[in-house]
């Protein structure tokens, strides 16, 4: 999944009418009546319905970009089969996370926690070990974040004024349901999909031309702890 980049539209609102009467000011009519007009920049064009939906997407993904802490599930296709996990993240630089994924005997289970630049991992016999290689570290990190994390996912991606976003109601997921196509520089085309409910991304669907994903968002701006697991020697 590239990493790309959101930029946030404002749209002026205009706060004042056309035009202005021009009065006399009785006091000075003696001097030949001072009179002034004050200048009100021109309102804004109506926005178009798409201009619309494109506009309450970007404040959607500011909002999410905004928000301390939230959970997410997920679901993610791959040439192997299909991969699913939950993941908790308080920013900056705090998550725990785990991922099952397909393997000869089934499935694996994966358990990982970023603490800052530090990133541990769940042995099979229990006990927790931390990546020691900081390079590879942060790449682990990156990747395991990419999906959810603002700053590493599509929900980073620059949408352009272009694109057109259409939008639907979600009766199921009780959501606003906005989907545009983004391309990349390699001409690659995905489809991205956001529900909206209470002004917060609730569903995303990512569909490239090969794979795709699925992720719920929950519980933002919830209290929760993530701390470096117990007993893991540093040497």
């Amino acid at each position: 999944m590239r990493r790309l980049h959101f930029f946030f539209l404002i749209f002026l609102l205009a706060a004042f009418g056309w035009g202005c009467k021009k009065a006399a000011n009785p006091s000075a009519q003696g001097d030949g009546g001072f009179q002034s007009d004050a200048y009100l920049p021109p309102s804004p064009p109506p926005e178009t319905e798409n201009q619309m939906h494109l506009r309450e997407l970007r404040e959607a993904i500011e909002r999410f970009q905004d928000a301390r802490s939230f959970r997410a599930k997920l679901a993610i296709e791959t040439k192997d089969g299909r991969m699913t996990g939950q993941i908790d993240v308080t920013k900056p630089e705090r998550f725990h996370g785990s991922l099952q994924v397909p393997s000869q005997n089934g499935f694996e289970t994966s358990e990982v926690i970023g603490v800052e630049k530090m990133f541990y991992i769940r042995l099979p016999n229990g006990n927790w070990t931390y990546v020691k290689n900081q390079e590879k570290s942060q790449a682990l990190t990156t990747a395991f974040r990419s999906a959810v994390d603002g700053e590493d996912s599509l929900l980073g991606t620059s949408i352009p004024d272009s694109n057109t976003v259409t939008k639907n109601k979600d009766s199921a997921l009780a959501c606003d349901r906005y989907t545009t196509i983004l391309t990349d520089a390699e001409g690659e085309r995905t489809e991205l999909t956001i529900c909206v409910a209470n002004g917060l991304p609730k569903r995303i669907e990512i569909k490239p031309a090969t794979g795709g994903a699925t992720i719920d968002y929950f519980d933002y701006n919830k209290l929760f702890v993530i701390e470096r697991p117990l007993g893991v020697r540093l040497d």
